[in-house]
């Protein structure tokens, strides 16, 4: 090997030497509290993403989203779509759970006083979504554990 080659690849093994020492480095330089500040903001992200998808679903043979399904159940105490809002709370229940992962819970609040309570499951540490509003005054939020 000439002397050319011999720095080049001495210079290639320094740069793989660096390479490997910022790799194993750099999760003792990262505090866990980032981490964990990034985990909570996906998932209340994913929670306020999940309760303006479901209010805006149209339900099927029906025409009608679920918001205004809710609206029509609280005001009225009945629905248009279904024979009654018992049977309207087992739809959103059945929809949450096929669209969430296995072992995820939630828990959905209508209201202030609690007037319509959706969940699967509960635990102690939980991400909630931000308010969202049926008819201008009554929220609803998701809060959100695996």
């Amino acid at each position: 090997m000439s002397k050319g080659q011999i720095e080049s690849v001495g210079l290639v093994i320094i740069v793989i030497i660096l390479v490997l020492a910022v790799v194993f480095t750099i999760p003792f330089l990262t505090d866990d509290s980032d981490i964990q500040s990034l985990n909570e903001q996906y998932l209340t992200l994913k929670a306020d993403n999940t309760i303006s998808v479901l209010l805006s679903t149209t339900l099927e043979n029906c025409q009608k989203t679920i918001k205004e399904e809710l609206s029509s159940c609280l005001t009225y105490q009945e629905t248009s779509c279904f024979t009654s809002c018992d049977e309207l709370q087992v739809t959103i229940d059945q929809i949450l759970t096929s669209s969430m992962p296995k072992n995820t819970y939630y828990n959905v609040l209508v209201g202030n006083n609690k007037q319509l309570t959706i969940s699967k499951g509960s635990c102690l540490n939980t991400i909630t979504s931000s308010k969202h509003f049926i008819n201008q005054e009554t929220p609803i939020q998701i809060s959100l554990c695996s």
